[in-house]
């Protein structure tokens, strides 16, 4: 299978970001894909502040994962940043190929290069084969 492209999200890729996440057991039940109004206004805030990273995985034009990476500041440790990994969603096809830990290792990347000293990621316990192989 191919290698999807990680980048950051654009405002055209929510549709498909917000059909990911409602494509889920818990998706299901709390997101609407059939209103975008309040999915794109939070995007445009999201995308507007640098610590927030919005990612997509793209295959050749479609997203096939997601996932937001955001660097909260403390005070902790002289001011160092901690980093909070969610909404981790990857296609139906895709699942059980590896693209989740790909998308979080890349997450981690990004966040050990701005100076990040805890990761946190998120994880609910009803969600099938959200681990990350080492």
């Amino acid at each position: 299978m191919p290698v999807p492209v990680l980048r950051r999200a654009t405002a055209r890729d929510v549709p498909a970001v917000v059909a990911l996440r409602a494509d889920d057991p818990l998706g299901a039940t709390r997101e609407t894909p059939e209103d975008l109004a309040p999915y794109l206004a939070a995007f445009a805030e999201l995308d507007a502040d640098p610590r927030h990273l919005l990612l997509v995985a793209d295959d050749d034009g479609t997203v096939v994962g997601t996932l937001q990476l955001s660097l909260l500041p403390g005070l902790a440790r002289r001011g160092a940043l901690r980093a909070r990994i969610e909404a981790v969603r990857v296609a139906a096809g895709r699942r059980g190929d590896g693209l989740g830990a790909t998308m979080v290792r890349y997450a981690v990347d990004e966040a050990a290069s701005s100076r990040s000293w805890r990761f946190v990621c998120r994880r609910f316990a009803d969600v099938k084969n959200a681990s990350m192989k080492h």
